[in-house]
């Protein structure tokens, strides 16, 4: 392997374990543990400075965040 291919995979390693956004997918404020890990999901993004996206087909906003129809 050479050095270029080497230090592609470790900026592709940094990359994942120092992401600069989380797509919460199926995120949702109804009442119960789906509300809570939404809610501790955006807690720790917010903590460590990642951007939390919400994603969620039939709210338009969730904790105070707009909240995105999809991925795309």
């Amino acid at each position: 392997m050479t050095v270029a291919a080497e230090q592609g995979s470790a900026d592709d390693l940094i990359r994942l374990d120092h992401p600069r956004g989380l797509a919460l997918v199926g995120a949702t404020e109804t009442e119960g543990p789906g509300a809570q890990q939404t809610r501790r999901l955006m807690e720790i993004a917010d903590a460590i400075g990642v951007q939390s996206y919400p994603i969620s087909a039939t709210r338009t906003e969730i904790f105070g965040r707009t909240a995105h129809r999809s991925l795309a």
